[in-house]
């Protein structure tokens, strides 16, 4: 069996309105120690198999948090919204979007969470 990686990346990698603020600065999971802001991280928050009687199951519901992060609130929310704009093509926002600043390094998040179906 192998599990497909949701279509995430490819979505915000082809979105020219997000890209062109945060370039290639789009990471699974963790951001790099050293990254340039502003940047976009995403990754599995859960998944869950299609429930088929008497088969392997041929999808996967996935959940995939997306957060934004840049050092003004402007910018991120055009982040933001762009990322959302992108990742609508390939499933659906189900919770979102909600903003916090981070205080000890100065940067501002907005996030939403999108469910997902991948095909095994």
């Amino acid at each position: 069996m192998t599990v497909q990686l949701p279509r995430v990346q490819n979505a915000l990698e082809g979105s020219t309105a997000l890209t062109t603020i945060v370039a290639d600065r789009i990471s699974m999971g963790i951001a790099p120690e050293d990254q340039t802001r502003p940047y976009v991280v995403w990754w599995i928050v859960s998944a869950v198999p299609e429930n088929l009687l008497g088969e392997r199951p041929l999808e996967d519901d996935q959940r995939v948090q997306v957060d934004c992060w840049a050092m003004s609130q402007p910018q991120c929310r055009q982040m933001m919204q762009a990322a959302n704009d992108a990742c609508e093509a390939i499933g659906h926002v189900v919770l979102g979007p909600s903003y916090e600043y981070e205080a000890e390094s100065k940067l501002h998040r907005w996030s939403f969470d999108l469910e997902v179906r991948n095909t095994r």
